[in-house]
């Protein structure tokens, strides 16, 4: 979080990490208790009520609300499938590096929230960021224009800051709305059976990775047949 000009004993910029467990007692008697893992092979409820209690953190007084951006961001994907093929940037490896070679592309997409006064309800920003992006974002703010450091400025991806597209600042905090309706909804089923048609974005996104699998040129013969068999092309 970036607090830039706040007189409320807060530091300039806060970063907060979930935690994922906390481990007590003895080894005949060690407990461990799951607290925020809004990850996959677990439910998303701790992650988001964490999420949750950070809003309400910075939105409680309105004088920090009103000069700061909340960043939202996750170091993995999930290993939810995406359709977007990752950009080329060639990242080389530096000094202390473990690899000797460089990558030339990023990974899949993640998920990432500004949230700020300084930013219009309902954006989506379509440019191209990495993890790098906050640094040069905290260069945009703190940096006097010297830059972060040469391999992060030499980057070809935008700072947070192209997110920030109301300059007035002048967004009242947004009221949280009720999770009752969502709550009493009937949800739906996430899996997809044989002989079903894909109806969910979810559904579809499987068959189009099923799809893509089958008219794979490398794909290793026999490998996914039962699958491939299971789920038929959709539109043949």
């Amino acid at each position: 979080m970036i607090f830039p000009a706040i007189t409320v004993g807060l530091p300039d910029f806060l970063f907060v990490l979930e935690a994922l467990w906390r481990r007590s007692g003895q080894r005949s008697t060690q407990t461990s208790q799951i607290l925020v893992p809004d990850r996959r092979c677990g439910g998303i409820k701790g992650g988001q009520e964490f999420l949750l209690e950070v809003y309400r953190s910075i939105t409680r007084v309105e004088d920090v609300w009103k000069r700061c951006a909340l960043i939202v961001i996750y170091d993995e994907h999930g290993g939810f499938f995406d359709h977007v093929l990752p950009p080329a940037q060639t990242s080389s490896p530096l000094a202390d590096a473990k690899f000797d070679t460089a990558f030339d592309s990023l990974g899949v997409r993640v998920p990432a929230l500004v949230v700020s006064p300084f930013v219009k309800s309902g954006t989506v920003f379509h440019g191209m960021m990495d993890h790098t992006s906050i640094l040069k974002f905290i260069s945009d703010v703190f940096g006097r224009g010297n830059g972060y450091s040469p391999e992060v400025d030499s980057r070809s991806v935008v700072s947070v800051s192209k997110v920030l597209n109301n300059a007035a600042g002048d967004r009242e905090i947004p009221v949280i709305p009720s999770l009752n309706p969502y709550l009493d909804r009937e949800p739906r089923a996430a899996g997809r059976l044989q002989g079903t048609a894909p109806d969910t974005a979810m559904q579809e996104a499987f068959q189009h990775a099923l799809d893509g699998i089958r008219n794979h040129p490398a794909k290793p013969a026999g490998t996914y047949d039962a699958l491939l068999a299971a789920f038929p092309r959709e539109h043949p």
